[in-house]
């Protein structure tokens, strides 16, 4: 079997000295973007990591290594799980860079991670899985990588602005290099989702957007051979986010630009499936209810689902809401794996 390994990057935000240095650089950072880039929100801890871990390791039977590269102090349940090897950050970004609290520029030197698979997935600690999975659901036959993308258009859509200007500045940089493919159909064949597709493209031609498939915030698959190919490409994307230690509305969001990158040379695929699922938050009560009663029904509308914090959100049970949720999940079918 061909080995595939799983990677998080994580920063511990109760580690004081980590604390204190982000704090000093956030002092510095454009105060606009404060909420979405050096607030609190980005990097507080409710408990996901653990969770995620125990998660993946339920419903991916087939993963090898479990990483984690982490910022600040590892905690002591972390370096004590023996499915989890802890790698500093500092191991694997330049030297140059470093600290930084861009995950983007983090995640484009996640390759770097020494006996790192080739085939490998990448997670974030909010995104989960309500099934087993397989190889498969990540990697066709003849090793391509196999791309979930969401029913949102890049730049178009409900997205908060600082997310939207980083997708538009990624899609401008991949039409100016690449011969970029048409986007997959998403949604639906009915007349609904036919005249929702054309608004869209209509709307990204006013904009001068580049009309472009999204990828879905789940667990998605990479290639640690194309990483080389992209950095040199887009060197100068990768240095212009280095002026920056969080993220702005000047930056990249590098893991959407690699998978396109990808599918430019034939090395990758894009599929629209709606069982994949970004949940956030700020929905209301009666959508969590909603949510929560899928998975406790097992609905297979949901196979590969994001529970997203936000900033701004008061003590409103969220923490309580997942552990319910990732508790209801029904037991893997390890026959489903194989």
């Amino acid at each position: 079997m061909i080995s595939i390994d799983l990677v998080y990057t994580w920063f511990n935000s109760s580690d004081p000295d980590q604390v204190v240095t982000r704090a000093k650089f956030a002092q510095l950072a454009d105060r606009h973007e404060h909420i979405y880039s050096t607030g609190e929100a980005r990097f507080a801890n409710n408990g996901e990591l653990t969770l995620s871990i125990d998660n993946a390791c339920r419903f991916l039977p087939f993963v090898r290594n479990i990483y984690v590269v982490c910022g600040g102090l590892p905690p002591s349940w972390l370096t004590e799980n023996p499915r989890v090897s802890v790698i500093d950050v500092d191991e694997i970004i330049p030297s140059q860079i470093s600290p930084t609290y861009q995950s983007d520029l983090i995640e484009a030197y996640v390759y770097r991670i020494p006996g790192l698979s080739e085939r490998y997935l990448y997670s974030n600690d909010d995104m989960f899985f309500a099934e087993t999975h397989a190889p498969g659901d990540f990697f066709t036959d003849d090793g391509k990588l196999s791309v979930a993308v969401c029913e949102r258009y890049v730049g178009l859509g409900p997205i908060d602005e600082i997310f939207r200007a980083r997708e538009i500045n990624a899609a401008r940089a991949l039409r100016r290099k690449l011969d970029l493919k048409p986007p997959v159909s998403v949604g639906g064949s009915d007349l609904r989702s036919f005249a929702r597709r054309l608004r869209g493209r209509f709307q990204a031609h006013r904009a001068s957007i580049p009309f472009l498939n999204t990828t879905t915030h789940v667990t998605q698959p990479f290639l640690r051979s194309g990483w080389d190919g992209f950095h040199a490409l887009f060197a100068p994307e990768i240095d212009e986010l280095t002026a920056d230690k969080f993220r702005t509305v000047r930056g990249y969001p590098v893991n959407t630009m690699y998978h396109h990158y990808m599918r430019s040379i034939d090395l990758a695929e894009f599929a629209y499936d709606p069982s994949h699922v970004y949940f956030d938050r700020r929905q209301p009560a009666e959508q969590r209810e909603d949510f929560l009663k899928k998975i406790v029904n097992s609905d297979e509308s949901v196979r590969r689902f994001c529970l997203n914090d936000a900033p701004g959100c008061s003590d409103d049970g969220w923490e309580d809401y997942i552990a319910t949720l990732l508790g209801s999940l029904k037991s893997p079918d390890v026959d489903a794996a194989s």
